[in-house]
């Protein structure tokens, strides 16, 4: 009956363990002087340096570097991110960031313009 409860423990442990271990932010995304890491347990996204369009104000937004949550999740080509003034910005990407992407794109003018503009993001 030890050796049941002990093994059992033991499951319980490792389960709770792997949950808390893959909490961890990834993949990580390098730009040019930026970087994404996006975290689907979480459903949040930590930036350094991240400029964005935002749809909704219609303007770019330089991000303060932190993590921000992403209620709408990550697949999604078009993300909604909670600032630290508790402000909803819409970005957009050109593929889901639930998809795990080798690189991405990050939109930085409106669908209005005829001139494309983003930053490119690569997997490390």
């Amino acid at each position: 009956m030890k050796k049941r409860k002990a093994a059992l423990l033991l499951c319980f442990v490792m389960a709770l363990g792997c949950l808390t271990g893959c909490s961890d932010a990834k993949p990580n995304y390098q730009g040019t002087g930026r970087s994404i890491s996006v975290n689907g347990y979480k459903s949040q996204m930590t930036t350094v340096n991240v400029r964005f369009y935002d749809e909704l104000s219609n303007s770019i937004v330089k991000l303060p570097d932190g993590a921000y949550a992403l209620p709408s999740g990550l697949n999604t080509c078009t993300p909604t991110l909670i600032d630290a003034s508790d402000t909803p910005r819409v970005f957009r990407v050109n593929t889901p960031l639930s998809d795990l992407p080798s690189c991405f794109q990050v939109v930085l003018r409106g669908a209005d313009s005829d001139r494309k503009l983003y930053d490119l993001y690569y997997k490390n």
